[in-house]
């Protein structure tokens, strides 16, 4: 978002550090903001360094899942408003810190489950690993039980809800039903308690444990997505390296599975050199690309033979997977990406074709990614599809929110707020674009959905803000009056419209509710002519001052 606030050196009010509201293209002269962080920490020992750590735990405005959700500066700030007031110990899912330790851990899921069944091959009885590499899995370990203590504090967002869940009950409820044992069970290892303490004698099927990991393969995934949208690398680049990553840990893992049948067994001879070893992982490929069968698999004992068939099968199903995902990133990017980028590129040779100037060629751009996402989709015909009630269902929902916190709707019929709400239209403004001008004649009036604008005087005087939630321009719809000020966008931002003409078709039936909307409009209308006149009696005093 372009929203963004900086420290002023000097402490305000209370020991609070202000902040002045800079938003990229608009100087503003209102009154400064408070940062959020600097109302709950206002003294004590290191005050700078305990608000900058607060500040890598809420959330973060750079974080991709931040623009899908919270897409206003406005909700983003309420967000960081509910997380500190209500769940201050929490970290925010969205946050700086919470991308970075997700980063970090991807690293060490990574590591683990490549070098674990490495070091065990490597060791001299299957056990954990040689000595001198004890310590590094310890190391790794020490991150992994740090992350089941952090992840007791971490909310996440609901999928199914949609909304993002920071109540401790709740996030220590889930983290318990999906991976907490998991994890658990991982960072004790057996055969870790043996080397360190002496009390028995490690052994290789103690090794089983390792097993417990692979319950975060999904999470390596989910990690990689994330970290390659946060640097807008291309889709099929991060998703090629997070499955050669799944195939690599497969390998190594049925590779060991394979080596420790041959240790068990005392018909077949392993005895770990490097001959040997080769000789497994030509049996793995094989096995994994299902070129032939082992030839030791006749002379093996039954549940060498259930291991081998498995591997059999899990190298036909990781055919499938592979085949199946590079599939779906050839589509993905062939398909939903071409379309965006087709645009896009239709619209540079259109502004070449018309010699636009360069700034007016990159707003436009800016328009079709805000209004797209990146995603493009036709939605007249996808709604064409839908029956009346459906679209009538998913307007009420996107509307909803704005239009019954109205004094101006507020007590009207259900159907006639309904009919309002159908006769809607969308516009969607970009920074410095103005909506409305003081001294026209207004026929609309504006609901704002997602965005930022300021107001001005006709003198020129910016009085306040206008975010999610707000209207304007109610008082050119209702009366005859000319506009009495200016509005204009510092932000991207989604506007709904309602012309008058649509406004006295819902309300023919309704001459009542009509009235009582008109004399709300009337009151607010005698507000803004006293401010305007105040403002010019303020401009006439300070010309005749420097006079």
């Amino acid at each position: 978002m372009p929203k963004s606030s900086t420290f002023i050196n000097t402490p305000g009010y209370d020991g609070l550090y202000w902040t002045v509201k800079r938003i990229k293209g608009h100087k503003c002269n209102l009154v400064e903001e408070v940062e959020p962080v600097a109302k709950f920490i206002k003294s004590g020992w290191f005050v700078p360094f305990r608000r900058t750590l607060k500040n890598y735990l809420t959330v973060s405005e750079k974080n991709p899942m931040t623009k899908a959700h919270l897409k206003s500066t406005y909700r983003i700030r309420l967000e960081n408003m509910r997380h500190l007031d209500k769940f201050y110990c929490m970290i925010h899912p969205f946050s700086d810190g919470r991308f970075y330790w997700d980063t970090t851990m991807l690293v060490v899921y990574t590591l683990q489950l490549q070098a674990v069944p490495i070091l065990i091959i490597a060791s001299d009885d299957l056990t954990t690993a040689p000595s001198y590499w004890i310590s590094l899995l310890i190391f790794l370990n020490a991150f992994c039980l740090l992350d089941i203590i952090i992840s007791f504090f971490s909310g996440y967002y609901d999928e199914h809800e949609q909304k993002i869940v920071l109540s401790p009950t709740m996030v220590a409820k889930k983290y318990a039903l999906t991976y907490f044992f998991f994890d658990l069970f991982a960072v004790f290892q057996t055969n870790y308690i043996a080397a360190l303490t002496g009390l028995f004698d490690q052994q290789w099927y103690y090794n089983i444990q390792w097993l417990f990991r692979f319950a975060r393969m999904r999470t390596i995934l989910k990690y990689s997505d994330g970290y390659g949208v946060r640097w807008n690398l291309p889709r099929y680049t991060f998703r090629t390296a997070a499955y050669m990553n799944i195939c690599i840990i497969l390998f190594l893992w049925g590779m060991l599975l394979n080596i420790l049948m041959r240790y068990v067994d005392n018909v077949l001879t392993y005895d770990g050199t490097y001959k040997s070893n080769m000789i497994v992982v030509l049996e793995m490929v094989q096995s994994i690309f299902l070129v032939k069968v082992p030839e030791s698999m006749a002379s093996q004992p039954w549940y060498a033979k259930i291991i081998n068939l498995a591997l059999l099968f899990a190298g036909l199903f990781l055919q499938m997977f592979i085949a199946a995902q590079i599939l779906q990133i050839y589509i993905s990017r062939n398909i939903s990406n071409n379309k965006y980028n087709h645009l896009i590129n239709q619209i540079e040779a259109y502004t070449r074709f018309k010699q636009v100037p360069h700034q007016v060629n990159n707003r436009i751009k800016s328009y079709v990614k805000f209004k797209f996402q990146k995603t493009v989709f036709k939605e007249k015909t996808i709604l064409e599809t839908l029956s009346s009630s459906l679209r009538n269902e998913i307007t009420w929902h996107l509307c909803q929110n704005f239009i019954t916190r109205l004094d101006i709707f507020k007590d009207m019929p259900p159907n006639v707020m309904m009919k309002i709400v159908m006769l809607l239209k969308q516009e969607i403004y970009l920074p410095n674009d103005v909506v409305v001008q003081t001294g026209e004649v207004g026929t609309e009036m504006f609901f704002i959905y997602v965005g930022v604008l300021a107001v001005y005087t006709a003198t020129g005087k910016e009085i306040c803000h206008l975010t999610d939630g707000d209207h304007f321009g109610e008082i050119a719809l209702l009366l005859n009056e000319t506009r009495v000020a200016s509005c204009v966008a510092i932000d991207f931002c989604e506007l709904y419209r309602l012309t008058k003409k649509d406004f006295n078709e819902a309300l023919e039936s309704y001459p009542a509710a009509k009235m009582r909307i008109i004399q709300l409009g009337q009151d607010r209308f005698k507000e803004t002519k006293q401010l305007n006149r105040q403002d010019k009696k303020e401009s006439s005093s300070i010309e005749e001052h420097f006079e």
